[in-house]
């Protein structure tokens, strides 16, 4: 008995071994990045960040095109970058090396190096369904310090005209409302509601919260979103978002 147990023991390590080394990689690592498709857990939190941009250029998906990410750090603290899908379908994911960002004059920091031809556009996914998230500090969900990302595929753009901040929300939204505060006193206040134009605020779908960049002075910016959940009157969504504007 003891030499049958030891038997299928050993058959079992080596059908896992043999089942794990004839699986396909998903993520591969391409020198400065880190870039394929992997399995999420399924379990959804009450919200997710998705994307935080301060400008992302439209791209094709041609063989010719490479993508570079900018943000402004000056410091020297610890970041954190991951591109993936907002609306999720195929799984995506890229995270780059850190060693391989650039400090740029100014305070600018810059990826590059990122061809669409490897996995994006094999798998399809546009430019409008890619998110770019820049934490601080931590990255993890809880993370509050964020640095919006410029997305490029060819020259910069003049000036930074508006932000973008992709949110998903586990359960459905009365209504959501969000606050700028920055430098000098600015202060700027949103508001959406469900419509049956706009349904942005039920439950998993993917809200867009944009807010303009023109009269925001240089510096440092919060962004609190607050809304009440629908059919419940005890809790409700509460969210503070901090980075720097810096205008290009």
């Amino acid at each position: 008995m003891a030499r049958r147990n030891r038997f299928f023991t050993s058959a079992v390590g080596l059908a896992l071994t043999f089942t794990f080394a004839s699986a396909p990689a998903q993520m591969k690592d391409w020198g400065n990045r880190v870039e394929g498709t992997v399995d999420r857990p399924q379990a959804a939190p009450d919200y997710e960040l998705l994307g935080f941009y301060a400008y992302r250029q439209p791209f094709s998906l041609n063989d010719d095109v490479n993508l570079r990410i900018r943000f402004y750090l000056p410091e020297d603290v610890p970041f954190f970058i991951k591109a993936r899908e907002i609306k999720v379908d195929k799984q995506y994911e890229m995270v780059p090396h850190i060693e391989k960002i650039t400090k740029n004059p100014g305070g600018w920091r810059e990826f590059s190096g990122w061809p669409v031809s490897a996995v994006l556009k094999p798998n399809s996914i546009p430019a409008d369904n890619l998110g770019v998230i820049i934490r601080l500090s931590s990255p993890g969900e809880d993370a509050q310090e964020l640095r919006p990302a410029v997305l490029l595929a060819s020259q910069p753009p003049q000036a930074i005209d508006e932000y973008l901040l992709y949110l998903t929300v586990r359960r459905q939204l009365k209504s959501l409302d969000y606050e700028i505060n920055g430098a000098n006193g600015y202060s700027k206040s949103y508001q959406q509601e469900k419509d049956q134009k706009d349904r942005s605020i039920e439950g998993q779908t993917v809200i867009p919260i944009r807010f303009t960049a023109g009269l925001l002075p240089p510096g440092p910016v919060s962004v609190h979103i607050h809304g009440p959940y629908a059919n419940d009157l005890t809790t409700s969504l509460d969210i503070t978002y901090r980075f720097y504007h810096e205008p290009l």
